[in-house]
């Protein structure tokens, strides 16, 4: 049942994949783990107040329950409410410092109490710890890039990118590292044509076409420059027009 719901979360699918959480709870209501996924799910949507009430039955039913506790400490982070997010981290930790999650958390706290290099060093723990997590691997990206980090921020980059290739703002960071430098440019246009390709399309596929315009205006291909420009700028239209531009 975590495999459905699972896979409908990192496809984006967060309504579908809470209609099959409980749709799965009305025949096991009790079920912690089912609970913590349904409660990450409505975190996901940005629905704050449900998924913490969903988390804290989920510790009622389970109280060595580290994954709720994180999740808990994700919705305070979100609030900005660092010192309660510290307090459920510290809980959590106690239960298994190894949990998947947790020094994510603790760097994006780190992050919003503006200690840069702090986060940094959770991100790679979690790295560590769990060397697939694409969304360490990206945040550690970019607060390696902010420090003037840039090389070791680009292989953290890719890192993120292997580890998701369905993710696609990687694909455009390293195609503008390249850029910046005019270097690798066939590779930084391999980059974008295929983050380019990746759905939904966003804001950051609007970059990556506005990068190869750049690409194609430094080689003089004013027409490729062009026709790259205006799909960058169709794109927009459209994610405003649904108000999906931020």
């Amino acid at each position: 049942m975590l495999n459905i719901t699972g896979t409908l979360e990192r496809l984006g699918r967060f309504d579908k994949g809470i209609e099959e959480a409980q749709r799965f709870l009305k025949i096991f209501p009790n079920d912690h783990t089912l609970l913590n996924e349904l409660g990450n799910l409505y975190f996901l949507t940005g629905e704050y107040d449900k998924a913490q009430e969903i988390l804290n039955h989920s510790l009622s039913v389970e109280k060595t329950n580290p994954t709720a506790l994180n999740r808990i400490a994700a919705i305070h982070i979100a609030r900005k409410n660092y010192k309660e997010a510290h307090s459920f981290m510290d809980s959590a930790y106690k239960i298994n410092p190894y949990l998947r999650g947790l020094h994510y958390n603790m760097a994006q706290v780190e992050e919003g109490e503006g200690n840069t290099q702090k986060a940094i060093e959770y991100y790679k723990i979690e790295l560590n710890h769990h060397p697939k997590d694409y969304k360490s691997a990206y945040n550690l990206a970019e607060d390696l890039r902010k420090t003037g980090q840039s090389q070791e921020a680009i292989r953290f980059y890719k890192a993120a990118m292997e580890n998701n290739p369905r993710f696609n703002i990687p694909y455009f960071m390293i195609a503008k590292y390249y850029l910046d430098r005019k270097e690798n440019l066939d590779e930084a246009i391999q980059l974008c044509m295929k983050g380019t390709e990746l759905k939904p399309l966003n804001k950051y596929t609007v970059l990556g076409y506005y990068i190869l315009s750049d690409i194609y205006s430094g080689k003089g291909e004013k027409i490729k420059s062009n026709t790259f420009f205006s799909k960058g700028e169709s794109i927009k239209r459209d994610l405003i027009k649904k108000k999906q531009w931020d």
